[in-house]
């Protein structure tokens, strides 16, 4: 019984997320890492998406705003996890905090992205 019950348990274990299965703090500070790369590398895609399609009069607008928003998003993630300054967990909360936002917005920026005959975009 205890060795049917201990395998159940680690099939359990191996079907979770990675973030789910971290066990040390290292571990869930790498793996928080890895989460804002993606999310960081798919708001850079979209970006440069919208540029791409956007009018040459409108993309120095963008250009400010991003800027602006990587300044608000290191602001607010500061003010979030002050909390936690001088603790273990805070790089995983700015983390988290970064990957969020960053998240949020790549899925604000595809909204705003251009397409064929936009009158927005010209």
């Amino acid at each position: 019984m205890g060795l049917k019950l201990g395998c159940a348990a680690l099939v359990a274990l191996a079907a979770l997320p990675v973030t789910a299965r971290a066990q040390t703090q290292l571990e869930m500070n790498q793996q928080a890492q890895a989460d804002y790369t993606l999310a960081d590398a798919r708001l850079n895609a979209v970006y440069t998406r919208v540029m791409h399609d956007l009018a040459p009069s409108r993309r120095p607008l963008l250009i400010v705003a991003e800027r602006d928003w990587i300044t608000y998003r290191d602001a607010e993630c500061a003010y979030r996890t002050s909390g936690s300054i001088g603790g273990s967990i805070h790089p995983l909360e700015v983390l988290t905090c970064r990957t969020e936002l960053t998240r949020a917005r790549a899925r604000t920026l595809a909204r705003s992205d251009c397409r064929q005959g936009d009158p927005a975009c010209q």
